[in-house]
């Protein structure tokens, strides 16, 4: 892919970013119902977490990556404004994707901030990170770091 091809699709890729974001959330949930209905026959699903406790993290992971589409999707405004805000989340979820071995998801995430770092100029230089955005963004960093500690261990 060119450079000028990356800088023209800022908003392409940004789209498709927080849609990959939600297709993984539903990509992991599908997964563990396979497994579970294969494995256990849906006895009751409570028990199938308590046998298998990967099944949980799988879910906390499917969550956590339908909140972060969710907030890119509703804050596109705000993200499309700003450089340091949309560099920083993007920053935070290309090193929890790569942790967690998702690596279309990542690789987007890399073209995408490439994309706004040459785009600079086109967004507000006057424009800083706010508070709740970097609230957000430390709880997401913290479950992603709780489900890659808990794949780690389990």
């Amino acid at each position: 892919m060119s450079k000028i091809w990356i800088k023209s699709h800022l908003n392409y890729l940004y789209k498709s970013n927080y849609i990959l974001l939600f297709v993984s959330a539903i990509i992991y949930l599908v997964y563990v119902y396979l497994n579970t209905s294969k494995i256990y026959n849906f006895e009751s699903f409570a028990e199938t977490l308590q046998l298998n406790p990967k099944f949980a993290v799988i879910i906390m992971l499917a969550s956590i990556n339908a909140l972060v589409g969710w907030y890119l999707w509703t804050k596109e405004r705000i993200f499309m404004m700003n450089l340091k805000t949309i560099c920083l989340w993007l920053f935070v979820l290309i090193c929890c994707q790569a942790f967690l071995l998702n690596l279309v998801l990542t690789i987007e995430s890399i073209l995408l901030l490439t994309s706004a770092v040459l785009n600079h100029k086109n967004f507000n230089k006057e424009a800083s990170f706010s508070l709740p955005s970097f609230i957000l963004l430390l709880f997401v960093l913290g479950i992603y770091l709780l489900c890659f500690y808990l794949m780690l261990n389990l």
